[in-house]
């Protein structure tokens, strides 16, 4: 059985390969059903989204590029 995963990025700098690497791992991986939303430069109204989609989701990840560098997202 999968598990129903949202997984959330924000994708500011292609010069660290390994988010992609976890973000991948997410997406292979047999137990999880995941949808990978990149967060980055986005609209008030697309968060607004986002909040009213988390009750479909069994599991919400906050990938480590959501607060590596700042909490500002």
């Amino acid at each position: 059985m999968q598990i129903n995963t949202l997984l959330l990025y924000s994708a500011y700098t292609d010069q660290m390969s390994y988010f992609d690497d976890w973000i991948d791992a997410f997406k292979d991986h047999a137990n999880f059903r995941a949808e990978c939303i990149n967060v980055f430069n986005r609209s008030e109204s697309f968060f607004l989204e986002i909040k009213n989609k988390i009750k479909n989701y069994e599991l919400i990840v906050l990938h480590h590029s959501m607060n590596g560098d700042t909490l500002n997202i």
